[in-house]
């Protein structure tokens, strides 16, 4: 295990961001609910704004006014999946930079992940990822 908890997790990828030179008045999002556990204490760490991608979808001048978008994610999406979601998030607004920020990813999707964002940043790369909660000592109930 890795992590004790998945804000444990959360606190250590948000320390990461901040040397990242991050894109002043980024934005930040989540592709799921679960995602929003690790987003929202990174977003308030970052003293970012923070809006669920969904919701940037279905009233997108958010997404047209930034120009730097952060994707959080726990890391249980796999790669096709960021790629339609990146996809989306282009059509609305094609000159974004996405950075993709996730805490542990597999080994097997690292080339293809780079490929669905500008900046892919994470904490821990693993040949045998099996499933997100084989990273935590306990996951409060959230997987």
């Amino acid at each position: 295990m890795l992590f004790d908890n998945p804000l444990q997790a959360a606190n250590q990828l948000s320390q990461k961001l901040k040397y990242e030179h991050l894109p002043p008045n980024s934005l930040v999002t989540a592709i799921t609910k679960k995602g929003e556990y690790f987003a929202k204490p990174i977003s308030q760490n970052l003293n970012l704004k923070y809006n669920f991608l969904f919701s940037l979808f279905s009233a997108p001048n958010q997404l047209l006014q930034t120009n730097s978008l952060i994707l959080i994610d726990d890391g249980s999406t796999n790669a096709q999946e960021y790629n339609e979601y990146t996809d989306k998030i282009r059509k609305i607004n094609p000159k974004i930079q996405i950075i993709l920020a996730i805490p542990i990813i597999p080994t097997t999707e690292e080339k293809l992940l780079k490929k669905n964002c500008d900046r892919l940043i994470y904490l821990h790369s693993e040949k045998l990822f099996f499933d997100i909660k084989q990273f935590y000592k306990n996951t409060f109930n959230i997987y």
